[in-house]
């Protein structure tokens, strides 16, 4: 027997549409909304949680990747716990710590979801970029739309063209 999630919405109503649901276009949206907010300036490309479904019953499972790319296309990465600093799952206030096998795909998997909403924080370790050449680091930048990188490399003291590596946060 469930609860309706609604309790001011008429039984009939709930009968008709079946046991609740669980909506996740949050999911996406709430992970990659605090990303962006934590990962000034991340212009270089685009991580998400990705559900296989954003409607899930209530006792079903819900199955998502974690995806990296540009425009909503790219990679899927599997769960490496020493890309990750944080991955929880929050319901109704309760924060529970999420703990995959190593390497597998969809890195993320709740058996048995209660009705209601769900959200899934990630936050990944920092990861170094290094470039072969300035012209490549170069590159990049103009592609980003950031202008040519040498006046800020000199403001903030960093190597000039000519030294043999170029080092950025990707």
């Amino acid at each position: 027997m469930f609860k309706p999630v609604f309790r001011s919405v008429p039984k009939s109503i709930t009968q008709s549409y079946g046991p609740p649901r669980i909506n996740l276009p949050a999911l996406g949206l709430t992970a990659l909304g605090w990303l962006a907010g934590t990962m000034a300036p991340a212009l270089s490309h685009e991580f998400w949680i990705e559900p296989e479904k954003y409607q899930v019953n209530s006792g079903a499972t819900l199955n998502a990747g974690l995806r990296n790319g540009q425009m909503f296309k790219g990679a899927r990465l599997p769960y490496f716990d020493h890309r990750i600093h944080r991955f929880e799952t929050v319901h109704q206030g309760l924060v529970i710590p999420y703990r995959g096998r190593m390497g597998d795909m969809p890195a993320l998997v709740r058996e048995d979801l209660p009705a209601g909403l769900l959200i899934a924080l990630h936050e990944t370790t920092p990861d170094l970029v290094t470039y072969d050449s300035w012209q490549d680091f170069a590159e990049f930048a103009a592609h980003q739309g950031l202008g040519d990188p040498g006046p800020k490399q000199r403001e903030r003291g960093l190597p000039q063209p000519g030294a043999d590596r170029w080092r950025g946060r990707g």
